[in-house]
């Protein structure tokens, strides 16, 4: 992402730039704060390029539960770095998790790992209420 993102800002020219990254990372166990220094440059890049970054939390995922941790780790990162930078962030871990267990609720995936339709809706309500709605 971080090599194809400036490709993609010169090529379509973005006002905004949302940015969902990590969970591969994630999965190839690289740790969390390897993966924020990457998100990190993704958010700036495209502030750089007058793409307002929207930074969007990692999903859970399900069946898999020693990973949740680890995106919940990362997740802290990205809240915390949008906070003190003030870009906006959705908690999709948040809207798609099953509260209590963590997990990814079973209606926003068939695997466990990638985002059904109806969980790409939650993201896209997310993105509508908290950022698009009062612009």
């Amino acid at each position: 992402m971080v090599r194809r993102l400036p490709i993609d800002l010169l090529t379509y020219k973005p006002t905004f730039t949302v940015v969902l990254g990590g969970t591969n990372d994630l999965g190839w166990d690289i740790p969390p704060v390897t993966i924020m220094q990457n998100l990190r440059e993704l958010y700036e890049h495209a502030a750089a390029s007058s793409a307002s970054p929207i930074a969007v939390s990692v999903p859970s995922i399900r069946g898999f539960d020693e990973y949740i941790s680890g995106r919940c780790e990362l997740n802290v990162l990205i809240m915390e770095y949008c906070a003190q930078r003030n870009v906006p962030c959705i908690d999709l871990f948040r809207a798609t998790a099953e509260p209590g267990t963590g997990r990814l609720a079973a209606q926003y995936s068939n695997d466990g790992l990638h985002l059904t339709e109806q969980g790409y809706r939650v993201l896209a309500e997310l993105l509508y209420t908290q950022v698009f709605q009062n612009l």
